[in-house]
């Protein structure tokens, strides 16, 4: 072989292995934190302002390394709330594991705790039907999550304030969405906040909130210049990473903590995001 194939060919065979020694090992470890701004629209009945706490996807089988720079990241930002926008299950987690998970976002002090809604892997991983309150279907997950005093919305609604709510769409890919019983008494003169797990029906959901949070999409993972994710799951739709608007509501879809089908990230970080939203001036 003449030497500069050679060099060319061992040029690229390190760039290959240093790229895959980076998606595997770094970069689903590091994690973004990022900040974000919300203006209430006028009328909407926000008094005072709301500080979000956004993660989503964490697919965790335990409170480890990544796990644990995402919780001193929220001991930092102080949110007032933490919210959880589903897909914290693994196939290969325990109940065990999430309650460490789960305990440690608690225990974050937040003023008015920790919220949660299913994704498809809480259905794919563990159970779908264990109880039926205003809390919804309960899995292995939220069973442990509810002892802790997080609160899981399904296709349910909960106050924080007098002008605020919260509510919780259950997982439209693999649940039953019902949207007009997530939206059954709330009044129409305060601020809605919605959540949600796969966003490709977050048009809909925006006709009926002031803001949505969304997540399953994992910014796809690998997303190549140019080009973007080769491969979305199911149930993204338009919605990939980052801000959109519809109807005149802003969705946001966070690229998640974990990591599906491969335990790989390129130009895709993880992402712990902090929602400031203000009224109105």
């Amino acid at each position: 072989m003449r030497p500069w194939l050679l060099r060319l060919f061992v040029g690229l065979v390190a760039f290959c292995l240093s790229n895959l020694a980076w998606a595997f090992l770094v970069e689903p470890n590091w994690i973004a934190l990022t900040h974000h701004r919300v203006v209430a629209p006028p009328g909407s009945g926000l008094a005072a302002p709301l500080r979000i706490g956004h993660i989503t996807d964490l697919h965790t089988t335990g409170l480890g390394g990544r796990e644990a720079r995402m919780v001193r990241m929220l001991l930092d930002e102080e949110p007032d709330v933490i919210v959880v926008t589903g897909d914290t299950v693994t196939a290969d987690g325990t109940a065990a594991g999430y309650r460490a998970v789960w305990k440690a976002l608690v225990e974050v002090g937040a003023e008015y705790g920790v919220i949660n809604v299913r994704g498809n892997w809480e259905y794919w991983a563990t159970g779908t039907m264990q109880r039926t309150d205003a809390s919804g279907p309960m899995g292995a997950s939220e069973l442990e999550a509810d002892e802790l005093g997080v609160v899981t919305l399904v296709n349910a609604n909960t106050r924080l304030r007098e002008d605020l709510w919260v509510l919780g769409l259950d997982d439209p890919l693999a649940g039953h969405r019902d949207q007009p019983l997530t939206r059954r008494g709330v009044p129409d003169d305060v601020y809605r906040l919605g959540l949600m797990h796969s966003p490709e029906v977050a048009h809909a959901f925006a006709k009926d909130v002031h803001l949505v949070l969304a997540g399953h999409s994992h910014g796809g993972q690998i997303v190549l210049p140019l080009l973007g994710p080769p491969w979305l799951p199911p149930g993204v739709g338009d919605y990939v990473a980052g801000w959109y608007e519809e109807e005149g509501t802003p969705i946001f879809v966070n690229r998640g903590l974990g990591t599906s089908v491969l335990p790989v990230r390129w130009n895709c970080r993880p992402e712990v995001a902090i929602i400031e939203v203000v009224p109105a001036s």
